[in-house]
């Protein structure tokens, strides 16, 4: 009774903080009104937040891997050198940036969610192109990929993610959409705790929970070891056999070893076009944490 009680109240709470957040004025409309989205692509956002190294290597990789997506920057940054720095990096590489709307929140998730539902609402809804995605900021293709064949005869695809229950949801940062399959749909992007579910997690009842679930067309997870030249084996995170999650790195705390492998890896994808397959020595898949059909998948 207590914890049912407890979790209502904290949906009433980002409720009520998405609905403030949730506004736009007309230079915003007009200005994506202007955008010209090319039809023969995937629009996929990335909601940058305060990297722009990383923000550029991902630009320059899905330029040069990703041939069916169009790359949108959202930023979601508090510091506002990064921020300029981030728009600089996409005014000389020709991709659309946008500084979301300022907000005060500290919490990571509640901050995601909120920058994923005003995206939705404010561009999506008004844009209205027949398939989108969210990514990460720090994921970052290492061989060539296409996301139209995923998305055939889907209502979404990604990464699946559950809270080792019955109820799952695609990762936030690896999610994309048939846009067609939402209308007319509650759409919230915000976290659902109370049933173990994440950032995208209160979209479970309206566009989850419908849908048949078969594992074997969604994304793979694994950790690949790589063997990079003159450096020890490191496992990295890696989605459907391409995607490289910075995050995902095996160096635990130690940020300094992360950046210097991450380092590496950018200067060694200038010259190779599958990273992964040229110096993976091991792998191994990850569990989706979602139980299905009473297995743990």
């Amino acid at each position: 009774m207590f914890h049912a009680l407890k979790y209502k109240i904290k949906y009433l709470r980002n409720q009520l903080l998405s609905n403030l957040y949730n506004k736009s004025d007309e230079k915003t409309r007009k200005q994506f009104e202007q955008l010209k989205l090319d039809p023969n692509k995937v629009p996929v956002i990335s909601i940058t937040f305060q990297n722009p190294s990383v923000t550029k290597w991902q630009i320059t990789q899905i330029q040069k891997h990703c041939q069916d997506i169009e790359l949108l920057i959202f930023d979601n940054s508090k510091n506002e050198d990064q921020a300029n720095e981030i728009k600089q990096h996409c005014i000389t590489l020709g991709i659309f940036y946008y500084r979301l709307p300022r907000n005060k929140v500290k919490h990571p998730n509640r901050s995601h969610a909120l920058a994923m539902n005003w995206i939705y609402a404010q561009f999506i809804q008004l844009k209205k192109p027949d398939y989108f995605g969210f990514i990460d900021h720090d994921l970052i293709p290492l061989a060539d990929f296409t996301i139209k064949p995923a998305l055939q005869n889907k209502p979404f695809y990604g990464l699946l993610y559950g809270g080792g229950r019955e109820t799952w949801q695609t990762w936030a940062g690896y999610t994309f959409f048939d846009r067609r399959n939402m209308e007319n749909k509650k759409i919230d992007f915000m976290y659902h705790f109370q049933i173990a579910l994440d950032t995208g997690g209160y979209n479970y009842e309206s566009l989850y929970r419908p849908t048949q679930l078969n594992p074997k067309e969604y994304a793979n997870n694994k950790i690949a070891t790589l063997e990079l030249p003159n450096r020890e084996a490191v496992n990295i995170q890696v989605i459907d056999n391409i995607w490289f999650h910075i995050g995902g790195i095996g160096y635990g705390d130690n940020f300094a070893n992360k950046r210097n492998y991450v380092e590496d890896i950018m200067k060694l994808t200038i010259e190779h076009d599958n990273l992964i397959e040229e110096y993976q020595v091991a792998t191994k898949t990850l569990a989706a944490n979602v139980i299905f059909n009473g297995q743990l998948i």
